[in-house]
């Protein structure tokens, strides 16, 4: 995700600035006590994961080789449950809850204990959970997303606070180019469907404090609220370089992909580089949820979406979550 202000990369023209210490003032918190104790050192593990799917990896369960952890687009849930339909009134009335958009494999303690230790497992403390959302609801916002929504290009240089002109950027070196994608920016003005007010309620899910709350369960972190939300989209020849997301308060960042049918030969997948070089890569699967501590990494980036994507668009819904000191 673009931050105000990029760091320049060994790609874009000059070394990475390298970014602050990890900050260790995120720990986990004693739900008994609401204290936050010492911190722990983190607990490694290997997890082999056996498939014949292609590209398969382990989302939940790391496969960490030569130095690198890949989640392939397969994911290892084959025989997750998609659980009842989501009624139409759940988006529309009332309070939302976790319970109403996510599905329910993912609530319970176990499971959330489960992905607190994966969270904070490998060479970044990141975590991503396989069909996340419902299966509904995930289809009604890509069906939106890809349908009923605008989204307006930005452009983005190392160095700048925020988007650029697209002159400015045309007029910029390649390697001082940090990004190019279509941010959301509407509604069509020839939607009638109920698909906006489904969505509206959806991102008020995603920016309330049922959401936060659930982010700061499997992650350990404490948390405040969210910082920002948007949709993106990617299209052939878009991109996002390395960079961090280090800024005011952020804690999190969080990205859920929704683009049905993508395969990884496409491009799109998310990298978090650490400190020593080691590369965690998320690949894009619709319905994955992507969770990722902004201050435990050197820097990430979105590969270049290739030609071979044809008209096929990445889709993705995310933002920052801020943090306690």
């Amino acid at each position: 995700m673009p931050p105000p202000g990029g760091h320049r990369s060994s790609t874009a023209g000059g070394p990475l600035q390298k970014p602050p210490e990890p900050n260790r003032r995120f720990l986990h918190r004693d739900h008994q006590t609401n204290r936050l104790p010492n911190r722990q050192e983190p607990r490694f593990r290997e997890t082999r994961i056996d498939s014949d799917l292609p590209f398969a990896g382990a989302c939940l369960g790391r496969r960490e080789r030569q130095r690198t952890a890949t989640y392939g687009p397969q994911g290892t849930l084959h025989g997750l449950q998609t659980g009842k339909r989501t009624h139409p009134n759940v988006m529309l009335k009332g309070k939302p809850e976790v319970s109403d958009y996510v599905l329910s494999e993912h609530l319970t303690q176990e499971k959330k204990e489960e992905y607190r230790s994966r969270f904070d497992s490998g060479n970044v403390k990141s975590l991503c959970i396989d069909d996340f959302l419902k299966s509904d609801v995930a289809r009604e916002v890509h069906a939106l997303l890809s349908e009923e929504a605008t989204f307006k290009r930005i452009y983005g240089l190392y160095g700048s606070d925020g988007p650029v002109d697209r002159e400015q950027w045309k007029r910029a070196e390649e390697s001082d180019r940090m990004y190019t994608f279509r941010r959301e920016d509407g509604m069509r003005d020839d939607v009638s469907s109920f698909r906006p007010v489904k969505y509206r309620r959806l991102k008020e899910f995603l920016a309330g404090g049922a959401f936060v709350e659930y982010l700061e369960d499997v992650t350990g972190t404490a948390l405040t609220d969210l910082q920002s939300l948007a949709a993106s989209a990617y299209g052939v020849g878009d991109f996002l370089r390395p960079h961090t997301d280090q800024s005011g308060d952020r804690a999190l960042a969080y990205i859920i992909y929704l683009s049905p049918a993508w395969r990884q030969e496409w491009g799109g997948a998310l990298h978090l580089v650490d400190s020593e070089g080691n590369n965690t890569e998320y690949a894009f699967r619709h319905n994955r949820l992507v969770v990722f501590d902004v201050h435990d990494h050197k820097h990430h980036y979105i590969e270049e979406i290739r030609d071979k994507a044809g008209e096929k668009v990445r889709y993705t819904l995310g933002g920052w979550v801020n943090g306690t000191a």
